[in-house]
């Protein structure tokens, strides 16, 4: 099937821009004036294993600015290497051999663009190498395989990852999806094994690669540090559509464990505190722009008056929220040991509450089960648990016009899994007990239980008065707020995008990435070369 969607891959890539600028080529224009000096600092490295226009441009243009500043750039691209992917999330052969051979041709286009070294999975790793990695894939047992350890690393956390996001699964059925799970397995030890050998072979100063999770960035992760490389991971937040970065760690995982002497010794000015409370003011318009994604914005049509009857009684001494992730998400990058799935803390949750009846629990939908229909929701995972929930339970579903603000105001605590909403909640001063991983764990904001009885406990305690939000904590999660959202999130001011849709560059030549001539680049890379946090702190 890839042959021939191979052959038509340039005239899908020309129907992809049909209607929109082709930002590789714009690039390209922009190159007419370079001087790019000889390399003498040495080589690094880029993995973006595959490309999509907008979520791989970033690297492009950073990789280019890195040649600008003496370096010589290689990226490592899968080349058709690997039959399963993180950029194929449909199990239809057709629908997904159009995805991979569009991928392929952009990898092309990405490399001639940027000036940058590519190199091929095929060309680093041995037949005979490649013929251990496909025996190990295919003779484990599939227990085996999601709880690998390999070389030192937990390649079975990849794997699981992998899968949930092909299949947008929180539970994973070993039985029926046996092939892919083992083809999963093999893209994950294909991954590390290229990883390694690239990095023997040209001995990089440092790496810049995304995510740091999944069967291709995961794996790469683990082998720059098994090579003992510095790599600094980046990811688009959702504060502005900018720039979060992590340094030998997922940035998912890094900002669970950050110290705290990054943020709690820092002294707000009122200048900064009115920023922290206009943006979440901001946040709760269903309209509101500050973020690089909306949610909320299917409701500006919908009248919220005709829903809000259906609630409970409007006591909040009475009235628990509960607001999830999507279930594969959560539980793939956000579980905790004492509740690896969200599963588990619907089931504690609800039960609890079925035994104390004077009390409400009002479960609101993540609105971001509508972006994927095709998705499992909360809703089957409830179902999955109860025939019927408790007469003093209520479900509120994605697609309902009450949004998590309008039951966050008639609820005396908030129960979380890992959203990040966990911080905003925490910041208007709202008890908030979390028993999955993000970034307000480890912080003194949230109330955090280590076992299923410690978070009955809670629930008992919250509901009696006794478990509140401290003026301290408070205090906390408003540094920790400011910190995460202005100084975490680095401005990203290279080009424009719409969603994934790339607009424009905001450059008048390729030599404007040059050293000295922007202000967020040069900073950019000098954390990259002094090793130093990625703490925005200019004004």
């Amino acid at each position: 099937m890839r042959k021939i969607t191979n052959v038509v891959s340039s005239v899908l890539r020309n129907y992809r821009y049909n209607d929109k600028a082709d930002p590789f080529h714009e690039f390209k224009k922009l190159r007419e004036h370079e001087v790019i000096p000889t390399p003498t600092k040495g080589n690094i490295l880029i993995l973006p294993i595959r490309v999509a226009p907008v979520s791989n441009l970033f690297e492009g243009i950073y990789g280019y600015a890195l040649k600008l500043r003496g370096y010589e750039a290689h990226v490592l691209l899968c080349n058709q290497a690997l039959d399963k992917c993180d950029n194929i999330i449909s199990a239809n052969i057709v629908k997904s051999s159009l995805h991979c051979s569009l991928c392929l041709n952009e990898q092309g286009k990405f490399t001639e663009a940027f000036s940058l070294i590519p190199h091929s999975y095929q060309s680093l790793v041995t037949q005979t190498v490649l013929k251990e990695l496909k025996s190990l894939s295919n003779s484990l047992k599939i227990s085996e395989l999601l709880d690998l350890e390999y070389d030192g690393f937990a390649i079975g956390l990849h794997i699981q990852s992998a899968v949930m996001r092909h299949f947008l699964l929180a539970t994973i059925d070993e039985i029926k999806y046996e092939r892919i799970i083992r083809e999963y397995a093999f893209s994950c030890l294909f991954s590390y094994e290229a990883t390694k050998a690239l990095i023997a072979k040209i001995n990089p100063k440092f790496v810049l690669t995304s995510h740091g999770v999944y069967s291709t960035w995961g794996p790469a992760l683990d082998a720059c540090k098994k090579m003992g490389i510095t790599s600094f991971v980046w990811a688009r937040g959702y504060v502005g559509g900018n720039i979060i970065v992590s340094k030998n760690e997922s940035y998912l995982k890094e900002a669970i464990f950050e110290p705290n002497k990054h943020w709690d010794e820092y002294n707000l000015t009122s200048c900064e505190k009115l920023n922290i409370k206009n943006y979440f003011s901001s946040k709760r318009n269903v309209n509101s722009k500050v973020d690089h994604v909306n949610y909320y914005d299917y409701i500006a049509d919908k009248d919220q008056g005709s829903f809000v009857n259906k609630l409970p009684a409007n006591n909040k001494n009475n009235n628990f929220a509960l607001f999830p992730n999507i279930p594969w998400d959560g539980t793939s990058f956000s579980s905790s040991k004492t509740f690896p799935s969200m599963e588990i803390f619907f089931k504690s949750t609800i039960d609890w509450f079925k035994n104390h009846q004077e009390f409400n629990l009002i479960i609101r939908a993540h609105p971001a089960e509508l972006v994927e229909p095709e998705a499992e929701r909360v809703r089957d995972v409830i179902k999955r648990l109860y025939t019927e929930l408790p007469s003093n339970v209520y479900f509120i579903d994605a697609d309902s016009a009450i949004t998590s603000y309008e039951v966050e105001r008639i609820s005396k605590v908030c129960l979380m899994y890992a959203s990040t909403m966990s911080l905003e909640l925490a910041y208007t001063g709202k008890t908030v007990i979390q028993t999955g991983q993000t970034i307000t764990s480890n912080k003194g904001i949230v109330f955090e239980p280590k076992s299923v009885e410690e978070y009955k406990d809670m629930l008992l305690q919250a509901a009696e008065d006794k478990l509140r939000m401290t003026e301290k904590m408070q205090e906390r999660a408003e540094k920790y707020a400011y910190h995460w959202i202005y100084r975490r999130h680095i401005p990203d001011n290279t080009y424009e995008h719409k969603g994934l849709t790339f607009t424009k560059f905001n450059l008048n030549s390729s030599m404007d990435l040059a050293p000295g001539k922007n202000k967020v680049v040069d900073w950019f890379l000098d954390r990259c070369e002094d090793g130093q946090p990625f703490i925005w702190t200019e004004k």
